[in-house]
């Protein structure tokens, strides 16, 4: 059995443990190619395995400003953002999590595994 990496609270089951490769089920790159890939992937997931079998959560990046005093060679004080384009472009992450009931997990990892690439590629929906 592998070893579990981390545990988050999961409305359904109270606490579910996951191994770093279940976390990766939906990554950071995922979001890359659509910001709301968890919304899509849960939505898809509750349309073909039920709204009983399926939950999520996103939790929405916090504000952060990475703006710090910063002393250049020429003994004058900038600011971080004045001063490199990372922190100004800084974009906080935003996180997400799809639980799916243990009865259907499998069901529902070898579906994910078949359908993800094609859901995160199609046109993000405009609402009208």
């Amino acid at each position: 059995m592998a070893k579990h990496d981390q545990e988050f609270r999961d409305p359904i089951h109270n606490f579910v443990r996951a191994t770093a490769d279940e976390v990766k089920a939906i990554n950071a790159m995922d979001q890359q190619l659509r910001r709301d890939a968890v919304q899509t992937i849960a939505r898809q997931l509750t349309d073909r395995f039920g709204r009983e079998n399926v939950q999520h959560r996103v939790i929405p990046p916090k504000q952060q400003h990475i703006d710090f005093p910063v002393l250049l060679d020429s003994r004058e004080i900038s600011t971080s953002i004045a001063e490199s384009q990372i922190y100004a472009d800084f974009k906080p992450a935003t996180v997400g999590f799809v639980f799916i009931s243990p009865e259907r997990r499998k069901d529902a990892e070898t579906w994910l595994k078949d359908n993800k690439k094609r859901i995160l590629s199609e046109q993000m929906e405009l609402d009208l």
